[in-house]
């Protein structure tokens, strides 16, 4: 099949946006664009929406007929990756294409980092993806779980916490730390003014929206707000717990990346300066392109280190 092969369509698919490109055989990008939402969480359909969304403006920036799949090898790095359910729905609502690899956002992001050499990454966006290429090939995962319990320290996460002081600001219930008004203001913009209002945003809300309301934070963070850079010393801890479960004696040397884990990489090397923590940039797109062209082991995820004498 490779040999029939012309393009790989890559994308990189979370809970407040998704990201694709079309590249030729050789992995140079022909073109890229972006919608919204594509998590697993939000359903198959919902993600095969956002892929369909991305191809066709892919296939209008470069001149290709979008019915021609036939030749395209499609990779998705995907939130919610762990809802096998969903993801074998997924899975048949793609068959048009040549060929199909579906791994974890996260994956695509580790890749990209070390270019398929073993490595340690904590992706921080709405959600958080930690993962660690060991050697073996294998791949331990931690985090991960999803919203609302799991994912501590990620955009959603906040947002939440966020949320959960407004509403208790609202009824004017003390809290160690005040909660400004000024943000305050700002959420009541987002929710709408009005107590039916703020329980109907929040009866309808989603990961992504939660997500949403944690650039309020980073924002006032900036400006000094003391409310704001506790949240974000307080999530930063949340990574570096993390961070703990995935070094190894043999290497303490942690890659973070997405949105969000650039606002935290200066509190996370406060909070855990024995961790060699290093700002990636890479593009889990590519990361993508370099697991479907062969290039980088395939995820054969190791069972989550808690389980496993449960198991036994």
């Amino acid at each position: 099949m490779k040999n029939s092969l012309s393009h790989y369509f890559c994308l990189d698919m979370g809970g407040t946006g998704t990201r694709g490109a079309l590249l030729d055989i050789e992995g140079n990008e022909l073109g890229r664009a972006q919608t919204g939402a594509g998590a697993l969480s939000l359903g198959a359909p919902r993600s095969f929406e956002a892929i369909q969304g991305i191809w066709s403006k892919v296939c209008g920036a470069v001149g290709r007929n979008p019915k021609e799949t036939k030749t395209v090898h499609i990779a998705l790095g995907i939130a919610g990756y762990g809802l096998k359910e969903r993801r074998d729905q997924l899975y048949q609502l793609l068959g048009d294409f040549a060929g199909i690899t579906i791994g974890g956002d996260g994956y695509g992001a580790l890749i990209g980092a070390t270019k398929g050499a073993p490595g340690a990454l904590i992706s921080v966006g709405t959600g958080v993806g930690a993962l660690r290429l060991d050697a073996n090939g294998k791949t331990l995962g931690v985090s991960s779980w999803g919203f609302p319990a799991g994912d501590a320290g990620g955009g959603a996460w906040l947002g939440l916490r966020l949320f959960g002081d407004f509403i208790n600001a609202l009824d004017q219930i003390p809290s160690d730390r005040a909660i400004p008004e000024t943000l305050i203001a700002k959420v009541l913009k987002i929710t709408g003014p009005g107590t039916q209002d703020i329980m109907g945003w929040q009866r309808a809300a989603r990961p992504g929206d939660f997500g949403r309301l944690a650039p309020l934070i980073v924002e006032g963070a900036k400006g000094g707000d003391d409310y704001c850079r506790h949240l974000l010393a307080h999530a930063a801890r949340q990574i570096c717990r993390v961070a703990q479960v995935l070094r190894t004696p043999d290497s303490n040397m942690i890659y973070i990346s997405g949105g969000l884990g650039k606002i935290l990489l200066p509190h996370c090397q406060k909070s855990a300066p024995d961790i060699d923590w290093r700002l990636s940039m890479a593009d889990p797109v590519f990361g993508m392109f370099l697991l479907a062209s062969g290039q980088a082991p395939e995820m054969q995820l190791l069972t989550r280190p808690g389980l496993i004498p449960r198991l036994n």
